[in-house]
């Protein structure tokens, strides 16, 4: 593998990203809805996302989100959106990404960084207790669709 890159993602990166949102989730998402959301998280001020490249290919996506919360009385930052393409995992490229979203929110300020992570998503998991996360809490979800 080349040296590998970090990068903000923009407009033109819609595609692929798309591809590796729909890897995350193992399912389709409707494409108008996501490029309405990513249309618009793109000038959100407290949106950040972050692509990883190797000879000018994404290789991993990560989504940074920062809000003021009362209950941490001050700025959390949450990751949304991890995902490495299946050939570059294990590769370090996840831990780099990782790094970029770490490194965002302390240049923002944030008290905190947090995520959530599917149940049956074992490695990744793993991965983010090896990276200094602690699983401290529940998250709850109520499906209103």
């Amino acid at each position: 593998m080349n040296s590998m890159n970090i990068r903000p993602a923009g407009i033109n990166d819609k595609q692929e990203i798309f591809g590796l949102v729909c890897l995350l989730e193992e399912t389709d998402i409707p494409a108008d809805d996501f490029d309405k959301i990513y249309s618009a998280n793109l000038n959100n001020n407290n949106v950040f996302y972050f692509v990883s490249t190797s000879d000018n290919r994404i290789t991993g996506f990560i989504s940074l989100h920062i809000q003021n919360l009362l209950h941490h009385w001050g700025k959390v930052a949450e990751i949304q959106e991890l995902c490495v393409e299946p050939e570059f995992r294990s590769k370090g490229t996840g831990k780099i990404l990782l790094e970029k979203a770490i490194t965002t929110a302390k240049e923002n300020n944030c008290v905190l960084i947090e995520l959530a992570a599917s149940q049956r998503r074992e490695k990744a998991h793993a991965f983010y207790l090896k990276n200094g996360f602690k699983n401290s809490h529940f998250k709850f979800t109520l499906d209103l669709k």
